[in-house]
């Protein structure tokens, strides 16, 4: 018979680090064993990491060193597992080093003190019902220690979906049993195609009831540098679930200062920093995650001051006080929830039940829930543009001109600046997808080729062989180039300028610049604001 597990319930009132544990850490990175030898790329990495614990700037990667090393300083075992986790799914994390001549493997926060914690990070096998099985009943038995698992990609926890469902959401209230177990699911709707760009948010938002679990997307490094460290001193424990970044870990405008780590907490709600009048604000945009770095591009570039922008950074339980008093702020303002997910998935209220129920009855926000996001429902994570046809599920493109990965021309051309391959006129026609020309196309060997020059085409809007999606027709100039059936939810681009219009409460001034015939991107005129 399991027994009931009784905590006491709090959680510290400030989760900041002082300067000199956040130089410890910076240091553990460049002091390596004599004579180790480290790849000149990761040597450089190491020795920016040193650099950001004095200076600032600290990327993702990094804060989730700050908050491990601090915990193990402070006592706490970390353990973490995942398929690539020592490395990192996307290169960014390096928590174990191998010597070049060696092979010989160094974990630079392994050695921070004499006296700290136990540091265990591990490759974990190829499946995810078994390895977060693991370490959910690691962590249940382990309360003094934070217990991470991440899945190499958020699609990938479907495999473990028994898990979620029988222990990480509802043990506790079955037999009493608690966990702090952490979830690290990547998410993300960039161009990397079926089964690499969902984490499936909703899935956890609706088994989300009686305050069962936590689930957040945290939009700074400071503030997941906050949540890992409110997660492992906070009581009663219960799991995390922590939608991660992918573009996000090096983007340049998503950085903290080291101010931000050493005072402070995890704040549920965050705007977006700009001073202005409330009372002119006409619009209030919802939004987590990186998708708040878009929104505030556009603003810099097309300032509204009628504009305001509120990061939801705990989804549940949603923070509804802290909400409503920022809310009232904001007197007679349109509500507009923005996520880069269809209208099914994702988020938003449309379809979180939890997050449904938390705007009824609060504070003049009873009867107008945020007004939803204008991408329709779609039955595939990848189709994230709203002007996708429902009715066509492929779109002929032509890949004609696509450098194979044989030939290595596509990483040339890369490197020669802007040039775009489609025009190199002698490459060989590519293998079609659908064996129109009797050869079937080999996506273990040629996989990334394709894939870099479809985003190529995707991102400069070039649809060729057909119309644009907003452009002018341009099958004249390439209808003699060999075609292929791609589907479109690879070539369409995740995100478009009207998508922040819709948000923001811009229109298009005028149409599409076209120059010789061919497609020039969209028109840089200002545009008017409703």
């Amino acid at each position: 018979m399991m027994a009931r597990e009784h905590e006491e319930a709090g959680e510290p009132e400030t989760t900041g680090v002082s300067t000199a544990t956040i130089e410890l850490i910076g240091d553990a990175s460049v002091n390596k064993p004599d004579g180790f030898a480290i790849h000149p790329k990761l040597q450089a990495l190491l020795e920016k990491r040193r650099e950001m614990s004095r200076s600032g700037s600290v990327d993702w990667a990094f804060a989730e060193v700050l908050a491990l090393g601090s915990l193990l300083a402070e006592g706490t075992p970390v353990r973490m597992a995942g398929q690539d986790t020592r490395r990192g799914t996307f290169a960014q994390r390096h928590a174990v080093l191998h010597d070049r001549a060696t092979g010989n493997e160094w974990s630079p926060l392994a050695g921070l003190t004499p006296d700290q914690a136990t540091f265990s990070v591990y490759d974990s096998l190829l499946s995810e019902y078994a390895a977060l099985a693991f370490e959910y009943g690691y962590s249940a038995e382990r309360a003094d220690a934070l217990v991470l698992w991440e899945a190499q990609f958020g699609d990938f926890v479907n495999g473990a979906q028994i898990v979620i469902d029988e222990f990480v959401s509802s043990a506790r209230q079955k037999w009493g049993q608690r966990s702090g177990v952490v979830l690290l699911l990547p998410h993300g709707y960039e161009g990397q195609g079926p089964d690499h760009s969902s984490a499936r948010i909703e899935r956890f938002l609706q088994l989300c009831a009686e305050e069962n679990m936590t689930v957040a997307q945290p939009s700074s490094p400071a503030s997941y540098f906050h949540l890992l460290r409110r997660q492992a001193h906070a009581r009663p424990r219960r799991p995390l679930v922590v939608v991660t970044p992918k573009s996000m870990l090096r983007m340049r405008a998503a950085t903290s200062g080291l101010d931000e780590f050493t005072n402070g907490r995890f704040e549920p709600i965050l705007d977006d920093g700009r001073s202005g009048d409330t009372g002119t604000v006409r619009r209030v945009v919802l939004v987590s995650g990186k998708l708040y770095y878009d929104l505030l591009a556009r603003l810099a570039r097309q300032p509204d001051p009628g504009v305001a922008i509120l990061r939801i950074e705990q989804l549940y339980p949603l923070p509804t006080d802290e909400l409503n008093r920022r809310l009232e702020a904001y007197p007679g303002a349109e509500l507009v929830w923005a996520q880069e997910e269809p209208k099914n998935r994702g988020h938003g209220p449309s379809c979180s039940p939890s997050s449904r129920q938390a705007w009824i009855g609060r504070s003049g926000w009873s009867l107008d829930l945020p007004r939803p996001l204008p991408r329709p429902a779609q039955a595939s994570d990848t189709q994230a543009s709203r002007r996708t046809s429902s009715s066509a599920s492929c779109r002929e493109i032509p890949v004609a001109r696509t450098a194979t990965a044989r030939s290595g021309r596509l990483s040339r051309s890369r490197r020669a600046g802007r040039r775009s391959v489609a025009r190199r006129q002698h490459l060989r026609p590519a293998t079609s997808l659908t064996g129109r020309d009797g050869g079937v196309l080999n996506l273990r060997r040629r996989h990334r080729s394709l894939d870099q020059e479809v985003d190529r085409r995707a991102d400069r809007r070039h649809h060729c062989g057909n119309a644009p999606v907003d452009g002018p027709s341009s099958a004249g100039r390439r209808s003699k180039s060999p075609t292929c059936s791609i589907p479109k939810e690879w070539v369409q681009p995740w995100w478009s300028p009207d998508d922040f219009d819709a948000y923001l409460g811009c229109r298009p001034r005028g149409p599409a610049r076209v120059r010789g015939g061919r497609w020039r991107g969209w028109r840089s005129s200002r545009r008017r604001c409703r």
